[in-house]
């Protein structure tokens, strides 16, 4: 009795120890986590205050939504100057090698969180519609999409996907929804900046 005793008490002794150890490294994770999220906005920051090329600022986001969050893409599109197309702003694959481009966007769910200035998981959101990465070709898991708006006006998305089968939490979504409101921003000083350059008569 006493040795079985005594072989519980290491055996518990092992388990506090291990969940100890997994706490640990779990602050340690959030803390770094926390700490990046913190330099890449006063990065993004920057590049705002410093009047950058506005593409080159929607680019620096949309790479640190997909760094920050895991993505294997990240993506940002706006609608025309009429509203009728959502066309791609910015793509970044996981590789890093993105690029600008003036694609419309036809994936109904992103139209819809673009329009209606929603976010939106998928596939916890909308599972019955499937989702393939135009850009890449590639069948897409999980997803999670946020509207860029300037005073209740819709202006664009911003999205992340997932090739494997790992949810997007509601937590990632609301850090998603501060980096669109960074994106807002910068197109918000470039509209400003044109219309200062180019005034209506």
């Amino acid at each position: 009795f006493q040795e079985e005793r005594q072989r519980t008490i290491e055996e518990l002794n092992l388990q506090r120890e291990e969940a100890q150890r997994i706490a640990f490294i779990a602050q340690v994770d959030a803390r770094r986590h926390a700490e990046n999220w913190t330099d890449g906005l006063v990065e993004i920051g920057r590049h705002i205050a410093n009047m950058e090329n506005t593409d080159d600022v929607l680019t620096a986001i949309v790479k640190l939504s997909r760094s920050l969050l895991e993505a294997d893409v990240a993506a940002l599109a706006v609608w025309d100057d009429d509203g009728t197309h959502l066309k791609l702003k910015c793509h970044i694959p996981n590789n890093g090698n993105g690029f600008m481009s003036e694609e419309v966007i036809c994936n109904p769910l992103i139209l819809e969180c673009a329009q209606r200035t929603k976010a939106l998981r998928y596939p916890v959101d909308a599972d019955s519609i499937p989702w393939r990465c135009a850009v890449v070709n590639h069948d897409v898991q999980a997803a999670a999409v946020v509207a860029l708006q300037l005073d209740n006006r819709p202006l664009g998305a911003l999205w992340l996907e997932r090739f494997e089968s790992r949810p997007f939490t509601e937590e990632d979504v609301l850090e998603l929804s501060h980096l669109a409101d960074q994106a807002v921003i910068a197109i918000e000083h470039a509209l400003m900046a044109a219309r200062i350059q180019f005034p209506r008569a």
